[in-house]
Parts: structure tokens; sequence; C-alpha cells
């Protein structure tokens, strides 16, 4: 499986939010979602589904980090 393309946490991070709101935006079906969790962005099918929380930006951030996995993405 390749993981994600990302050398630093923060870049992940980046990354990660980047995708899933990209993502969110297109109203993407599962096997989209499902395709970028096997790009090694660990935890976007749950961040995902925080976008219809209705959290402020700030709280909502911190917890999206929180679900993200935390091991690092696997070099190409």
């Amino acid at each position: 499986m390749a993981g994600a393309s990302e050398q630093t946490v923060g870049d992940y991070a980046t990354g990660l939010l980047t995708y899933a709101v990209a993502l969110k935006a297109m109203d993407a079906n599962d096997a989209a979602w499902d395709a970028a969790q096997a790009r090694g962005y660990f935890g976007i099918k749950d961040i995902g589904k925080m976008f219809d929380e209705g959290k402020p930006l700030d709280g909502w951030v911190l917890d999206a980090l929180a679900k993200a996995e935390t091991r690092r993405p696997a070099k190409k």
C-alpha cells in the first residue's frame, strides 16, 4: 500500500485536512473516501463525518487532528 507523501507531521496534517475539505466540497462518494484512506490518509473518513456536526472551526480542527492516525505515513 502506498502511503501519503508528506514528510513532516505538519505537512501530513495539512494534507489530511485539505483533502477532507476537498472531498466534502465535492460531495465525494464512499469510494473516494476509502481511496484517500488507502493512500495513507488514515482517519480521513472520521474527519469527513465531523463536517456535519456544526462545531466552530477552531474546535473542529483540534477534534479532527485527534482523529487522525498517529502512525508515520509510509514512504513511496
